[in-house]
């Protein structure tokens, strides 16, 4: 299971801020060990107290936002691979 981070009504800004900051760094470390860039992974703040209906819809916006960001990664590296052709091709032309 998840570790699960401290959490109570008392916590000041700046625990809060610490647990979070811990979160990020762990966020981070989990994207270097699986080789992502950094940043491709965000933190998603989400309430229980929220209707299932706004979690649904926070769900269904994280899977969209996961979903474009392969085909945008997928399409720049099709984009860089078709530029690096064209300067091949320029290169060959010019001998």
């Amino acid at each position: 299971m998840a570790h699960q981070f401290p959490y109570d009504a008392d916590m000041t800004p700046t625990d809060l801020r610490l647990n979070i900051s811990e979160i990020n760094r762990r966020i981070r470390a989990a994207e270097c060990a699986a080789d992502r860039p950094s940043g491709a992974v965000s933190l998603l703040a989400v309430s229980k107290k929220k209707s299932a209906e706004c979690k649904d819809a926070i769900y269904a916006m994280a899977t969209h936002i996961q979903m474009n960001a392969r085909n945008i990664l997928l399409f720049t590296t099709i984009i860089k691979e078709i530029d690096n052709e064209i300067k091949e091709l320029k290169n060959n032309a010019n001998i």
